[in-house]
């Protein structure tokens, strides 16, 4: 199923109520499916760009495209990553697997989830994501044209609370993107 960009909430939860779950046959192409999350999401308006894919952790399918230069390309677009993987959702959910989606959302800022038991604690994760996509701050670095190498520029984000900070605050969870690429001057 495909909906293209809408911002008619009633078209999304009609598509979504329209999803018939089948226990999946054959193979799986994961890494073809975040090249195509990505084109969807360049197509997109707003700056910040986000794939979720819901899937059995397995790429035994994907044309001329490997992860390294899956990370190559997603690092290129400043997408960020999260991925689910479920036993609901399949019988089949690799070791190896799952440190691609651990992989893939480290290094982009995102967060790869692993709910256990059944589609209730998927719906879940959802909930949490959602929670998690409305409270985040974006933090961008603006270089100037003159100092714009296209190089890419590995980054370290930490939080210094005071000593008095509440006991709540005193973990605060940090994702941020492997680093940025200084493109001064580029749309």
């Amino acid at each position: 199923m495909f909906l293209d960009w809408t911002t008619d909430h009633r078209k999304v939860v009609e598509s979504l109520n329209g999803l018939v779950i089948l226990q999946g046959k054959g193979l799986t192409a994961l890494y073809d499916a975040c090249r195509q999350g990505m084109e969807l999401a360049n197509r997109g308006k707003y700056q910040k760009r986000i794939i979720i894919l819901l899937s059995d952790c397995s790429d035994n399918a994907s044309k001329n495209i490997n992860l390294r230069k899956l990370k190559e390309e997603m690092r290129a677009n400043e997408v960020i990553f999260y991925g689910i993987s479920s036993p609901a959702i399949s019988d089949f959910s690799s070791v190896d697997g799952q440190s691609v989606l651990e992989d893939l959302a480290k290094y982009t800022g995102g967060l790869a989830l692993f709910p256990q038991a059944n589609w209730s604690q998927v719906d879940g994760m959802f909930e949490a994501l959602i929670r998690t996509l409305r409270n985040q701050y974006t933090v961008t670095v603006q270089v100037p044209q003159a100092l714009a190498s296209r190089k890419w520029h590995p980054i370290k984000v930490e939080i210094k609370l005071p000593p008095d900070a509440l006991r709540e605050l005193k973990s605060p969870v940090v994702r941020h993107r492997a680093g940025y690429f200084d493109r001064a001057g580029e749309p």
